[in-house]
């Protein structure tokens, strides 16, 4: 994050923009890559930083909305794999990934890439490979273990995670336990299929939900 902010700072000087400026963004190249896979995306610096998927002339931003609602609409085996994923990544468990920036490598911990290929549709009718939703997925857990670090906030890259555990737990499952978490936050568990889907924005404002979050029901 510290790294994204200098090169906006930059850019702004070179065109003479004030800093907290509402219109002005910049476009910074990001490489990531682990042993078996290399992806680029472009991440869109204003007041906050958003990560694009360039697929083909598209540039496609995904919210956590769209993200959990993407990786419900998959296989059952292709959710369940997702939701292991989190859970372990959650405990501590995920793989050293590289993230490149400006010639400048970060490593951090992340997802694997998905064991078994294919292209998947987001909501744009843009077709990526499940890998490159994986690498997408590893850079917003970087981000949030960076903005953790920077604003000394404890379990600050747990509370994305808290999310989509719980919710794609409670669609895809019917989990009892998800469903009570859930509905403590304020979420309104009453619609049950995951075409009702309901913004999680508000649900999960407060870092305390990590509190309220037991994993153990998962493991």
């Amino acid at each position: 994050m510290q790294k994204i902010d200098e090169l906006f700072e930059a850019s702004c000087l070179q065109f003479s923009v004030p800093l907290k400026s509402d219109n002005f963004h910049t476009y910074i190249p990001i490489e990531i890559y682990n042993d078996t896979h290399r992806f680029q995306f472009l991440i869109r610096k204003g007041k906050k930083s958003k990560i694009l998927i360039l697929a083909g002339q598209q540039r496609v931003y995904l919210t956590d909305d769209q993200i959990i609602r993407t990786i419900l609409s998959m296989e059952d085996n292709e959710t369940e794999w997702f939701l292991a994923q989190f859970i372990s990544l959650y405990v501590g468990n995920g793989v050293q990934t590289t993230l490149e920036l400006d010639k400048t490598k970060f490593t951090y911990t992340g997802l694997p890439s998905f064991p078994e290929e294919r292209d998947i549709l987001l909501f744009s009718d843009t077709n990526i490979k499940l890998s490159h939703f994986c690498f997408l997925l590893n850079f917003i857990f970087a981000k949030d273990q960076c903005w953790g670090k920077m604003s000394n906030t404890p379990n600050f890259e747990k509370k994305t995670l808290c999310k989509y555990i719980s919710i794609i737990d409670y669609y895809h499952n019917a989990s009892t336990y998800s469903k009570v978490f859930l509905k403590g936050l304020g979420y309104p568990v009453k619609y049950a299929q995951s075409s009702n889907y309901i913004s999680t924005q508000k649900a999960f404002k407060e870092i305390d939900c990590v509190e309220k979050f037991d994993i153990s029901y998962y493991l």
